[in-house]
């Protein structure tokens, strides 16, 4: 497969890259364990929004930026092979093909495996007008590339 193609991941069970699901668990978040008891997106969505405190429109203003820190310190501090799988990514597109979400995701219907189908049939680039916004994704480009930037700093390069 090309560096070209996009990789597409979502759910941690059904993926060739379950290390790029949200839901995936890794050492630096054992503390924490409980937050992610449910694996229920909207019932997790439902009990942010119970937060006395939340305001959606702060929330979407800071959401992204959220996203990218959570996503280095996922791969950064999530052990050597974690960020290994990450790097191994290359420079390709992440897209979380989350059949439900068009907003973290790309809302295709059949996920994963729908758009490795269309990838196979070459209709794949047809449809990225249907796709939602994919802010994970983006977010995880983003860490992968302030990851990548860090370490090169380290090595003084």
């Amino acid at each position: 497969m090309s560096n070209n193609q996009p990789l597409f991941f979502w759910n941690p069970d059904d993926a060739d890259h379950p290390f790029l699901s949200q839901h995936y668990i890794c050492e630096f978040m054992d503390e924490n364990r409980r937050v992610f008891t449910s694996t229920e997106q909207l019932k997790i969505k439902s009990l942010g929004r119970k937060v006395k405190t939340f305001d959606e429109k702060e929330w979407n203003k800071a959401k992204f930026n959220i996203v990218i820190q959570g996503n280095v310190f996922k791969f950064s501090r999530g052990g050597k092979e974690l960020r290994e799988q990450l790097e191994r990514t290359g420079d390709r597109e992440l897209v979380e093909a989350s059949p439900y979400d068009k907003i973290w995701g790309i809302g295709i219907k059949g996920g994963v495996k729908e758009c490795q189908r269309q990838e196979r049939d070459g209709t794949l680039d047809g449809k990225r007008k249907e796709w939602g916004k994919n802010l994970l994704g983006l977010a995880m480009v983003e860490a992968r590339k302030l990851i990548r930037e860090k370490e090169k700093s380290e090595r003084g390069e």
